[in-house]
């Protein structure tokens, strides 16, 4: 750990240097490309099982709540259920694709890869502050 957080600002080395090696887990960081559906039949996944992403923009719980509150609003519509899971996707995978992009994007700096190059691609030509603006200073529809 040392060798890649050497050098950092303190109290990063100084937090690494304190902690008991046996206490340091390394865990691979996985995502995807967006998709296109989440839901069969009755069955559909929110979160992490929907739309893995880096956590380069520390969205990703926001996210799984942000599907639960719209998940519970379409299965509350008095759709019946497939309908309400199409209302889902439909509400959900626009937003949800766009953050997981950019948390691809932004963390091409930090996980330097051949896929985080092909997936930043995919991101949306946004400055920094108008990807901001967008994330938190859109009122959500519910």
């Amino acid at each position: 750990m040392l060798t890649e957080f050497g050098g950092w600002p303190e109290p990063v080395e100084e937090i690494v240097q304190a902690t008991d090696a046996s206490r340091i887990v390394e865990r691979g960081i996985c995502d995807r490309l967006p998709v296109g559906h989440w839901s069969q039949g009755r069955v559909t996944l929110l979160g992490d099982a929907a739309h893995p992403m880096r956590p380069t923009l520390g969205q990703g719980t926001g996210m799984a709540f942000e599907d639960a509150y719209e998940l519970s609003a379409c299965l509350e519509s008095g759709l019946n259920p497939e309908e309400a899971l199409k209302k889902y996707e439909t509400e959900r995978i626009p937003r949800s694709s766009i953050i997981q992009e950019r948390a691809v994007a932004a963390g091409e700096r930090a996980y330097k890869d051949d896929r985080a190059q092909q997936l930043a691609k995919a991101a949306k030509n946004w400055t920094p502050d108008e990807f901001d603006d967008w994330l938190y200073n859109r009122h959500y529809r519910h």
